[in-house]
């Protein structure tokens, strides 16, 4: 269901804000108030695809948090730690991919914030102990969409458009994953002085 609502939420970043905040406040154990949800979400990626069959242009809108999320999801599959599912890698990447748009200056602090909350809310934050920068590197330049040495990603200016083909340099992409690293390390580390509760 999760992996579901991720790509959902994809949806309404990358097209459709009212769908955004509908989603991600959505009762997810009511499968009835989803249902129309779903098929909203079905028809904002098939008007998509309709107007670009053959990925050329704004089809591509719908790889948002894809560049960083298909690394992740198979390098996590590699390590001997849980494999990610694709949902809660391309969480990572959406995650990820708006803080890049942030640096990039296409989308401000109060909408990287926008999106970020909500994700973190839903899914709390994945492990990405023992996967190796290079490695990760490694695995986006053999995806389709990065072509030349270059990685493509599709960003957010604000929820409800985004912007494909955006070109981003590499360092960029590592000082992503710090960030993503320190967003976990924040929120995973106990309070000083805490007990667990028995």
């Amino acid at each position: 269901l999760l992996n579901g609502v991720a790509e959902m939420l994809k949806h309404g970043v990358v097209a459709d804000a009212d769908h955004w905040k509908a989603v991600s406040t959505a009762p997810l154990h009511d499968l009835d108030a989803l249902a129309p949800l779903v098929e909203r979400s079905a028809t904002i990626k098939a008007s998509i695809v309709k107007t670009d069959p053959r990925e050329k242009g704004a089809r591509r809108l719908l790889n948002f948090g894809h560049t960083i999320g298909h690394a992740v999801e198979a390098a996590s599959w590699e390590g001997a730690g849980r494999s990610l599912l694709h949902g809660e890698a391309v969480v990572v990447g959406m995650i990820t991919a708006a803080w890049i748009a942030c640096r990039m200056e296409l989308l401000d602090e109060v909408g990287l914030e926008a999106i970020t909350s909500p994700l973190c809310t839903l899914y709390g934050l994945a492990s990405l102990e023992g996967m190796d920068n290079e490695r990760l590197l490694t695995l986006m330049r053999n995806d389709k969409k990065n072509r030349n040495g270059a990685f493509h990603f599709t960003l957010p200016e604000r929820i409800g458009r985004a912007r494909a083909g955006v070109r981003v340099q590499a360092h960029l992409v590592l000082e992503a994953l710090a960030h993503y690293r320190e967003l976990y390390a924040r929120y995973t580390t106990p309070i000083p002085g805490q007990r667990e509760r028995s």
